[in-house]
């Protein structure tokens, strides 16, 4: 859609990460690719983001990391979507968005997603959820 961005933030260095992408054809998907080096900031600060935070209407982050795709952009006002492996064969059966209220976390893990998914065929979906609300 000509009024979606689809952003790649990564914390790894643009020399390594962008050779990756361009081997699987990938950055013809993306509107911008985010990665410290470029932007001066690690990607628990809200510099890493540069203006895209505050360019957007909603801002949904996806991401496979708890501590750098979770607990960040959720301090920083974005819905999150957290994509996981399926510890739990029951949760499979739950919507997306009812999943972060029965999933195992870690003690130290107190910040929740929004949704969560196993597949990221499952996106497509929870991203028009997300900008419909």
């Amino acid at each position: 859609s000509s009024r979606r961005a689809i952003v790649v933030a990564t914390k790894g260095l643009r020399k390594y990460q962008l050779p990756v992408l361009d081997a699987l054809g990938l950055p013809l998907l993306f509107t911008d690719i985010l990665t410290p080096d470029v932007n001066g900031a690690l990607k628990h600060k809200l510099a890493f983001y540069g203006n895209w935070p505050q360019a957007a209407q909603v801002r949904i982050s996806v991401g496979d990391h708890y501590v750098d795709d979770v607990i960040p952009p959720k301090e920083f006002g974005f819905k999150v979507v957290w994509k996981v492996v399926p510890l739990d064969d029951g949760l499979k059966q739950l919507d997306p968005f009812d999943r972060p209220a029965s999933v195992r976390y870690a003690e130290n893990q107190t910040v929740r997603p929004d949704a969560i998914i196993f597949s990221l065929s499952e996106l497509p979906r929870i991203v028009e959820r997300l900008e419909a609300v």
